[in-house]
């Protein structure tokens, strides 16, 4: 295993139970699993409804359109940092990785763009990395997710598409009409 040769010696998931479940870490014997769930006490929220919202034009209209999906997303950053949760994960992970015996480490949530990466924009600012260099790493998430993502975003389109609901005339909402 790849992984193994890496010597990581801690990994700590960002993620919700649910996601835990659905996808298993595994791990070499002897690697620390740490479950530091950020959005624990928030998991039923936006977010943890994104694919649900997704299934249907009219759903991801209603959930994500007139600009929803970017207050969903505001307010989800907020909770990073105001969630007894949130704080209790950042904590164990920042104290955690402070200490040598924790180190190398890992952490990781679904994509790696949203918890992840305010935990790694968090962690450079720290160490005291130009705000300029943390936000041109953070955007390059971006970049790397696209390849991922884009092929929802075609299926949800198509689906949109076949529709026949009267709120969307022109075949549904997709992504660019929905705040995603």
């Amino acid at each position: 295993m790849a992984f193994a040769q890496l010597g990581i010696r801690a990994v700590y998931d960002l993620r919700t139970s649910p996601e835990r479940v659905a996808e298993p870490d595994r791990l070499p014997p002897g690697t620390e699993y740490v479950v530091a769930d950020v959005i624990g006490d928030q998991a039923l929220g936006g977010p943890a409804r994104m694919v649900e919202m997704l299934a249907s034009p009219e759903a991801a209209q209603e959930g994500l359109g007139d600009g929803r999906g970017v207050a969903m997303w505001t307010e989800q950053y907020r909770h990073f940092v105001l969630l007894d949760s949130a704080r209790a994960a950042y904590w164990r992970l920042f104290a955690d990785v402070a200490a040598e015996a924790h180190r190398p480490a890992l952490f990781h949530c679904s994509t790696g763009k949203d918890r992840t990466g305010w935990a790694a924009a968090a962690l450079l600012m720290l160490l005291d990395v130009l705000y300029e260099a943390v936000m041109e790493d953070f955007l390059l998430s971006d970049l790397f997710l696209k390849p991922l993502v884009e092929p929802l975003f075609q299926q949800f389109a198509v689906r949109g598409r076949s529709g026949t609901s009267p709120a969307h005339p022109r075949g549904g909402a997709g992504p660019s009409r929905c705040g995603l």
